[in-house]
Formats: C-alpha cells, sequence, structure tokens
C-alpha cells in the first residue's frame, strides 16, 4: 500500500483507513498540522463517503493524504464564507424582487442559490471553530451567544422552507425583505469575529 503525506512517499501502520489516518495525525500533532484532504486511488473523500471508508482495508490502494495548519485553513474557510454571504445577500435581494413582482417561479433560481450558501456557511462555520478548538457554546458575538445566532439562522431556513412547501409566497417575500438582512448582517459580523478570534488563538 503506497502512502504519501503531501506528495512525500512515507508508511504509517494499519490495514483499515481509520487507522491510518490516526497514526498520519498523530505524526502531524508536533508539527501543528492535520490531514484535510484524503485521496484514494485518485478519488478524493469527503463526508459522508469518508464516514462510510473509515473501516475499509485499504492495503491494496494508493492513499494520498494532504496536511495543512487547522488556523490557516479555519481562517481561510471563514474568509471565503464572507465573500459568499455578499453573494448571498445579492440573490436574496434578487429573489425578494421576483416574488413582489408576482414572478415566483423565476425567484425559485436565486433563492435556492442563496439557500444553499447558507446551508454551507452554517456548516462551515461549525466545522472551522472546531478545528481551532474554540468553544462554539462559549463564544458571544456583541453581547450574544453564537448559539443563539445559529439557531436564528436554522429558524430562518425552516420559516422559507415551510413558505415554499405552502406556496405561500407573500410570507416567503416578507421574511426575506424583513428577516434576511438582519440575519446577514450578524452572520457577517459574527465570521469577522471568529477570524480575530483564530488569529488570537495563533
Amino acid at each position: 500500500m503506497p502512502i504519501f503525506l503531501d506528495d512525500q512517499p512515507i508508511a504509517f501502520p494499519g490495514r483499515a483507513l481509520s487507522e491510518v489516518l490516526s497514526s498520519a495525525n498523530d505524526h502531524l500533532a508536533d508539527r501543528g498540522r492535520v490531514v484535510v484532504e484524503i485521496q484514494v486511488d485518485g478519488d478524493r473523500l469527503t463526508g459522508d463517503e469518508l464516514q462510510a471508508h473509515g473501516n475499509s482495508v485499504v492495503e491494496d490502494t494508493e492513499l494520498r493524504l494532504y496536511s495543512a495548519n487547522p488556523r490557516d485553513l479555519a481562517r481561510s474557510i471563514i474568509a471565503a464564507l464572507l465573500t459568499e454571504l455578499d453573494q448571498a445577500a445579492d440573490l436574496q435581494a434578487q429573489a425578494a424582487d421576483l416574488l413582489q413582482r408576482d414572478e415566483s417561479n423565476e425567484a425559485m433560481t436565486p433563492l435556492g442559490k442563496m439557500l444553499g450558501i447558507w446551508q454551507q456557511t452554517q456548516q462551515g462555520v461549525a466545522g472551522s471553530v472546531g478545528l481551532v478548538g474554540l468553544d462554539w457554546n462559549e463564544l458571544e458575538i456583541a453581547g450574544q451567544p453564537a448559539s443563539e445566532l445559529m439557531a436564528a439562522l436554522i429558524q430562518q431556513l425552516t420559516t422559507v422552507r415551510d413558505a415554499i412547501e405552502a406556496g405561500d409566497f407573500v410570507t416567503l417575500a416578507d421574511c426575506l425583505v424583513h428577516e434576511w438582512p438582519d440575519i446577514a448582517d450578524r452572520w457577517h459580523e459574527m465570521l469577522t469575529r471568529i477570524i480575530d478570534l483564530i488569529d488570537e488563538v495563533g
């Protein structure tokens, strides 16, 4: 089983993928790095795929592992999400405008893209905070717990989903016009604050 770490050949004990990853992260710990990308025979494993292959025997495969500094990785993720939120704000405004003009079918395209960005943001923030060892439950943004901001986002996502399923485009437009700008502003502030905290950790 050829194993490469950051494109350099290396040997780690273990037959299962999870065992090799554990050994690799132990090896990287002194350098302040962690494995952030895994390729098995050229195929990148992420999310559910990685979990599903955790106990797979990888003796007859080529395994390539790539590492990064957790702080640098988390910071780059949050910075990218800030840019994405600016795009989400534009999409939200487009969707709201189309709904107010009774063009609900056309509004679904920007709305779908906007929701996709927010769902990625929700996942990306939680993962990045964990990468650098920050306690989500102890984070506060302008005196408001970060957990409350997450709960407010989830509530608004649920409101939008329910309005779409019910075909209630009046409520949907109202939500986009009156609720989402405040959500976006507070999350923008939160992400900026998280970047500051990541820099402090470093």
